[in-house]
């Protein structure tokens, strides 16, 4: 099964509230505020036994940007760290396939004029400048999500 691991931040709240306001306002799919540590398909078994790994993660927040692509329409750059490195690298070992490791957390998944998603870069207001994560979830998602039904089928897969 296809699934993304992702590292959860600890002021989920903060972060909820943002993606919430931006989808309510834009007709976009409300997401857990999440940055993908690794994505591939796996056994089951070996998904439950990862997400037992135990996660204490502060990422330096680099911008607020926005891309073309529509999982990162709008997002939080952030500055990977050896702590980081030396997890991806160990999940990548774990589960014995690369995995191009992009730290950022997306604030909204939608297909917005390049106008708007600039005037929203500018627009957004972090609380802090680093994001502390402390959990982790493994969710089933289809191969390449594209639409807002893509992002709506996401189901977490619990322990």
């Amino acid at each position: 099964m296809k699934v993304a691991f992702w590292l959860i931040p600890t002021e989920q709240a903060f972060y909820q509230s943002l993606i919430n306001d931006l989808a309510q306002r834009y007709d976009a799919p409300i997401f857990q505020p999440h940055v993908t540590l690794y994505s591939g398909n796996f056994e089951r078994t070996k998904i439950l036994e990862f997400l037992r790994t135990p996660i204490d993660l502060v990422l330096a927040v680099d911008r607020i940007t926005h891309s073309d692509q529509f999982t990162k329409t709008l997002f939080i750059q952030l500055v990977s760290n050896p702590q980081l490195e030396q997890l991806s690298e160990s999940t990548q070992k774990y589960f014995g396939s690369p995995y191009s490791l992009d730290p950022h957390l997306s604030l909204i998944y939608a297909h917005l004029n390049e106008a708007e998603k600039r005037s929203l870069s500018e627009k957004i207001r972090l609380r802090d400048r680093v994001i502390r994560f402390d959990r982790l979830s493994a969710i089933e998602v289809p191969t390449h999500p594209q639409t807002r039904d893509d992002v709506e089928s996401w189901r977490e897969i619990t322990l």
